[in-house]
């Protein structure tokens, strides 16, 4: 990754709050975390900071998806450090299937004058199923739906890991 970051100049960039940061020359909350631990057990020798790959100042998006699921992460400190990088940016979308106050606020705190959008309850257009299947059956049950459906119909399919 470190190779063809040098080497390309990438138009987007998906990351991990913390992994992003470390690209950037940052410490990542969850490194500094360990430093902290490790500091209360003892004398710790500190460690240098990650070699900047990235910069952020040109970017003109940041979107931020799963932004509960970050923030119950413990995220919020590397997405703050993220933001405070991206000095020229015009736009933050912040995306989250639950809006809780503390959603909120951190949507307040990345960018004054926000804009809510909310959806209320599924557009008659859209079907939605829920189906619980065996894990062993999942790919099986995935690609009959497919052929169920047809070539030219429109699927999304949400996973909770990238293999999957």
């Amino acid at each position: 990754q470190r190779d063809r970051l040098r080497a390309e100049q990438p138009s987007l960039l998906v990351a991990t709050p913390g992994r992003l940061r470390a690209l950037c020359g940052q410490r990542p909350a969850s490194a500094m975390q360990r430093l902290r631990v490790a500091a209360a057990a003892g004398p710790v020798e500190e460690a240098s900071l990650p070699e900047q790959l990235l910069s952020l100042r040109s970017v003109a998006r940041l979107v931020l998806d799963e932004g509960d699921r970050l923030l119950d992460e413990g995220f919020e400190e590397d997405i703050l450090g993220i933001s405070s990088l991206c000095i020229r940016r015009r736009l933050t979308m912040l995306f989250s299937a639950t809006w809780t106050s503390q959603t909120e606020t951190f949507a307040i705190i990345l960018r004054s004058g926000a804009v809510r959008v909310t959806v209320a309850g599924i557009p008659r257009v859209i079907v939605q199923e829920v189906e619980l299947i065996p894990k062993a059956n999942r790919a099986r049950r995935l690609r009959d739906l497919l052929r169920e459906f047809g070539a030219g119909a429109k699927v999304l399919v949400f996973v909770l890991f990238r293999r999957e």
